[in-house]
């Protein structure tokens, strides 16, 4: 069930998987938090995920209009401030890698569908 207004109290980048049993009986529920650059941590794991250092990031801020104010006191853009934030913790050469990979994974997937023919899944019959 999506619950995309749902704040959690740890953090807003949430993700909570609960699997049912017989009778609708919730069997396990873990919620998930992505706490950037891939590195996901689920709720109740102490600290950071292993072999991750904690970091001090430059600036910090916890939902939209505080990563907002920051942008408005440091004549930032987004980008400046979560690269910033993310370089305290990180080398370039390694953000970077880190997204590359996910940019390349998408640019395959969009290769994948614009080059095939043919009608869309689905009922409507509508042709790529």
């Amino acid at each position: 069930m999506l619950r995309p207004l749902t704040l959690r109290p740890r953090r807003t980048n949430a993700l909570t998987l609960t699997a049912y049993g017989h009778a609708g009986v919730v069997v396990r529920s873990d919620t998930y938090y992505s706490l950037g650059g891939g590195l996901i941590v689920r709720d109740g794991d102490e600290g950071r995920p292993s072999g991750v250092q904690s970091t001090s990031v430059p600036h910090p801020f916890r939902t939209a209009v505080e990563l907002l104010a920051v942008c408005d006191q440091t004549g930032s853009r987004i980008s400046e401030v979560i690269r910033d934030n993310e370089l305290a913790g990180r080398s370039s050469a390694d953000l970077n890698q880190g997204l590359r990979e996910p940019w390349q994974t998408m640019r395959t997937c969009v290769t994948s569908v614009i080059s095939r023919a043919g009608v869309l899944p689905g009922g409507l019959g509508v042709r790529r």
